[in-house]
């Protein structure tokens, strides 16, 4: 893989920070060590803002790794 920026359309990855996988991740830099995924509850589903208009996101800084699908 040459490229260093993940985004939806790429194909479907697993995305690792500091060794632990993010579920939900919709951007990766492998370059600059950042990855956004969707922020979730402790059920698991994803947060929306207060006026359910967006999902909310978090931003995970570190060592990104991508890795694709089998």
């Amino acid at each position: 893989m040459d490229s260093h920026i993940y985004k939806p359309g790429h194909g479907r990855f697993k995305v690792y920070v500091n060794g632990r996988r993010l579920s939900r991740c919709f951007y990766a830099d492998t370059k600059r060590g950042i990855a956004d995924a969707y922020a979730t509850d402790k059920d698991g589903r994803v947060k929306l803002h207060k006026y359910r208009k967006r999902a909310l996101s978090k931003r995970y800084r570190g060592k990104v790794d991508v890795v694709p699908y089998d």
